[in-house]
């Protein structure tokens, strides 16, 4: 009897070893898929990288590792923000009160991609960063005393969010 039990438990951890790599196929597919749809702007509008930008996070927290889901989710809530720009500096202000842990605003220097179609606002004091395409997509990466974190969401002119929440 326990010959019986021992093969099929033999027989049940090949069957879970061979379904692996299709689990991961699934798993790889479906982080992918999350991926271009979130680059994806569904209206297939562009936004404007030199006005000021109202950016809203999808995420409530940030995490360790956003490439595919939110891998080590932290304590560290996301806030949204506005980013304006001149020229080749930048300010990040939050847009709701904060605690005294993040500076409510900062500022920066933004590096604009050869073809305009991003930019990337790096803040001061600091290593943070925030990249922005003009899908509106936003990564935003934090550094703090336990390391990085990243989160990511959407921007829009500021203008325009505003009438929108009207």
């Amino acid at each position: 009897m326990s010959h019986s039990s021992g093969t099929n438990s033999n027989k049940e951890y090949c069957c879970a070893r061979s379904l692996r790599p299709l689990v991961c196929m699934v798993s790889l597919f479906c982080g992918l898929f999350s991926v271009v749809g979130l680059t994806s702007d569904s209206t297939g509008n562009k936004i404007s990288l030199d006005e000021t930008l109202f950016c809203e996070p999808t995420l409530s927290y940030f995490c360790s590792n956003i490439h595919i889901g939110c891998a080590g989710q932290s304590t560290l809530r996301t806030w949204p923000f506005t980013i304006s720009m001149v020229g080749n500096k930048g300010k990040m202000a939050s847009a709701i009160e904060r605690s005294t842990q993040i500076k409510a605003v900062r500022d920066g220097d933004i590096v604009r991609a050869d073809d305009l179609d991003s930019l990337i606002l790096f803040l001061k004091p600091g290593k943070d960063y925030i990249k922005v395409s003009t899908t509106g997509k936003f990564n935003f990466r934090h550094y703090t005393q336990r390391g990085a974190l990243m989160t990511y969401g959407w921007c829009s002119v500021e203008g325009a969010a505003r009438q929108k929440a009207d």
